[in-house]
C-alpha cells in the first residue's frame, strides 16, 4: 500500500534517492562511530538521513524472539524495517553484528532495487568478503565520510 507521495517526489524534496549504507565488521572495530559520523554529515548537508543499529531492531520488533531465533529471521525483520524507512526516502545508515557481509544479499533482496553499500571495517586487513569499501578502522571520521559520500554519488544516489 502506497501513499500519494512517490519516490520521485521524495527524491526531489530531499535531493537524493533512498539508499542503505551498512557498516559491518566485528564488535569494537569502530562501525558505530563511522556510521554516526556519516549520518551527521548527511543531515548537516540537508539530507534525509537516519541511523539504525541492529540493537534498535532487537529492542523493538525482535523483542519477542528467543535466544534460539534463526539468523534468517533476524535478517528478515531487519530488512523489513529497513524497507519501511527506505520508502520514506531516507539514506539509512546501519550497523549491526547480527547481519554481516554474508547476509547483505539477503537484506538487498528485501529492499529491492534500492541502492545499498556495504562498508567493512577490518583492522586485520585479511577479509576477502565482497564489499563496496573496506577500511581498517584507523581512518578519521572525515576520511570515511568523504569516501562513502563519493560512493553514494558514484551510485547516483545523490549529486
Amino acid at each position: 500500500i502506497h501513499g500519494s507521495v512517490g519516490i520521485e517526489d521524495r527524491a526531489k524534496r530531499f535531493g537524493h534517492l533512498p539508499a542503505l549504507v551498512m557498516f559491518v565488521g566485528k564488535r569494537g572495530v569502530g562501525k558505530d562511530r563511522y556510521a554516526r559520523a556519516l549520518e551527521r554529515a548527511l543531515f548537516d548537508h540537508g539530507k534525509h538521513a537516519y541511523f539504525i543499529d541492529g540493537t534498535n531492531v532487537l529492542m523493538g520488533v525482535d523483542h519477542d524472539l528467543t535466544v534460539d531465533a534463526t539468523q534468517a529471521e533476524l535478517v528478515r525483520r531487519f530488512g523489513e524495517v529497513a524497507h519501511l524507512l527506505l520508502t520514506s526516502g531516507a539514506i539509512l545508515v546501519s550497523t549491526t553484528n547480527a547481519i554481516g557481509l554474508a547476509d547483505h544479499s539477503s537484506v538487498q533482496a528485501l529492499i529491492g532495487a534500492t541502492p545499498s553499500l556495504a562498508i567493512e571495517v577490518d583492522p586485520t586487513g585479511r577479509s576477502t568478503a565482497p564489499c563496496d569499501l573496506r577500511i581498517s578502522g584507523s581512518e578519521t571520521d572525515a576520511e570515511v565520510v568523504t569516501k562513502v559520500i563519493a560512493l553514494l554519488r558514484q551510485k547516483q544516489v545523490m549529486g
